[in-house]
């Protein structure tokens, strides 16, 4: 009886053990940013890494949210050649956010 009574503490103790074992952490995601800009027009996608679905993207141009562009993974655009532009990706999952930007200058030149 006594051993029947240790194996069940025993086992119980594993299984609350296992139980309360903590969930590995989730890493927040990381971000880049590549845009490229030629003949009036440029285009922009963050390359995203470590995000856990479901996850959210959201874009500002020049500091104002553009929110049709809102969960595209790419965006693009007409410019004026010569225009400075920052275009910013934020990126976010359950474990967090990141964001990526680039600052670039609209070129009427051929695409690289």
């Amino acid at each position: 009886m006594r051993s029947a009574t240790r194996a069940a503490l025993l086992a119980a103790s594993a299984v609350t053990a296992l139980l309360s074992a903590a969930a590995p952490a989730s890493a927040v995601p990381t971000v880049s940013m590549d845009c490229e800009t030629g003949g009036g027009y440029y285009g922009c996608a963050p390359q995203i890494s470590g995000a856990v679905p479901p996850m959210t993207i959201t874009w500002t141009r020049n500091g104002v949210p553009v929110s049709q562009w809102n969960n595209r993974w790419a965006v693009s655009e007409r410019c004026t050649p010569g225009q400075v532009l920052t275009l910013t990706a934020k990126v976010a999952d359950g474990s967090g956010s990141a964001s990526a930007t680039d600052v670039f200058t609209c070129s009427n030149g051929p695409w690289p």
